[in-house]
């Protein structure tokens, strides 16, 4: 394979003609691709989550391609559904939450009186995370902007629901969700904890819709 190495100059140059004009740069972004452009190239994403959300960006048609890729066995991820009760409540604590800093003492009572209680395949959070680590996302996104710092281990249903209701990026991918429709299932998905995975590992894969093959890697950090 051939390497063409694009200096970080033209790359910084892009982002900040963007941030002047105010228009997206598309010279090294691939999200200007239309559906049809991605749905021809990648035919096996047959989710159709709300309109809003585009299926290519979300995990859940990629799940089976990661749990394999990282040899892990489909067991060992877990699913929790979160009810619209617990969302609505989500949001409002959230809300409240981002004025005062930190969470009320109610919403806090009250997100855990409402969370599940066991995953989506009936095991009992208490027995999961009996000494178990995760690794916790959304759908949408991770809660890595979350008031803890979002990037250690989840350790308890406590730090879970606390994590999605201090994270910014998880209300606003569960809005996104629900725009078009409130009653659109929301899931966490909970995967072992590697403590080998570190953002300062992280590579980037890019596959232009127009190839169906890698184009390019790029370190993420």
């Amino acid at each position: 394979m051939n390497l063409s190495i694009l200096p970080y100059s033209a790359i910084s140059d892009a982002f900040a003609s963007a941030s002047t004009t105010g228009r997206e740069q598309t010279l090294f972004n691939t999200h200007h691709h239309t559906s049809t452009e991605i749905s021809t190239a990648l035919p096996h994403l047959t989710h159709q989550p709300p309109s809003s959300i585009q299926p290519w960006v979300l995990l859940s048609p990629w799940l089976p391609i990661i749990t394999s890729t990282q040899g892990l066995p489909p067991s060992s991820v877990h699913l929790i559904r979160l009810p619209g009760p617990f969302l609505s409540l989500l949001t409002s604590a959230f809300k409240v939450g981002i004025y005062m800093g930190r969470m009320n003492a109610s919403d806090a009572e009250d997100l855990d009186e409402c969370f599940p209680r066991a995953t989506t395949r009936g095991l009992p959070l208490s027995e999961l995370f009996a000494g178990g680590k995760y690794f916790a996302r959304l759908d949408t996104c991770s809660l890595k902007d979350a008031a803890d710092g979002g990037r250690g281990a989840v350790t308890s249903v406590e730090q879970l629901w606390t994590r999605l209701a201090t994270s910014a990026r998880a209300c606003q991918g569960i809005w996104s969700l629900r725009a078009q429709d409130e009653d659109v299932a929301v899931y966490v998905y909970l995967f072992p904890w590697n403590k080998g995975m570190k953002t300062s590992l992280e590579y980037r894969v890019f596959c232009p819709p127009d190839r169906g093959r890698i184009a390019a890697v790029s370190q993420y950090r």
